[in-house]
């Protein structure tokens, strides 16, 4: 039988120990560095399905706003009772002009300011807002209203920290009012869904 070799004898070196200890550490960074990017991925798409969901019950509501949009035409056909809508009144007063929904008395409870959930909380907590909604509306025709939605949220990162802040959100990003044109070309700190619908007014028959 033959002998082992001295250098098979004597086991591993310190270089060749370190080097190992070197590429195992390589590795681990990477898988590290994979599981955040995976985290980050799951929780930007968490939140885009959240905001969209926003975004839907915004169209809901608004075709829910058009029910007192129902003048009988038969009996009244020179009324136009538009005013008496909570938000789709606006698309005369604020015609193609963004602009934060405000809960109306029509619609207690229902705001633009939305948790991470996608339940409504007040448009000044800033704890707990997560998601805010502009509204643009234009009257098409006179018994046919445009209605654009879109919902925001921060980064996980901004990008642009100086504009951010330019923004003055001092209770949150659904504090501030008369700055719509202004945070909707901000795409370098927040993240936007857009939809768009046509809301018919409902003639009573």
């Amino acid at each position: 039988m033959r002998a082992p070799s001295r250098r098979a004898a004597s086991g591993f070196t310190l270089l060749e120990v370190m080097m190992a200890l070197t590429v195992l550490a390589i590795g681990m960074l990477g898988i590290v560095a994979l599981q955040a990017a995976t985290v980050g991925s799951t929780q930007d798409a968490s939140q885009f399905s959240t905001a969209n969901a926003v975004t839907r019950t915004w169209i809901q509501r608004l075709q829910r706003d058009a029910q007192r949009w129902n003048h009988p035409s038969t009996l009244f056909p020179d009324r136009d009772d538009i005013t008496e809508t909570a938000w789709i009144q606006f698309a005369d007063s604020a015609a193609n002009k963004w602009f934060r929904p405000n809960e109306s008395a029509m619609e207690p409870g229902l705001t633009a300011a939305f948790n991470r959930n996608g339940a409504d909380v007040k448009v000044d907590d800033d704890q707990n807002t997560v998601y805010c909604t502009h509204l643009r509306l234009r009257r098409l025709y006179p018994d046919l209203v445009r209605a654009e939605v879109r919902v925001f949220w921060k980064k996980r990162r901004l990008t642009d920290g100086p504009t951010y802040m330019a923004h003055k959100l001092d209770k949150g990003i659904c504090s501030t009012t008369g700055a719509e044109d202004v945070l909707g070309s901000d795409t370098d700190n927040f993240h936007w869904t857009y939809a768009v619908a046509g809301i018919a007014k409902v003639t009573a028959q």
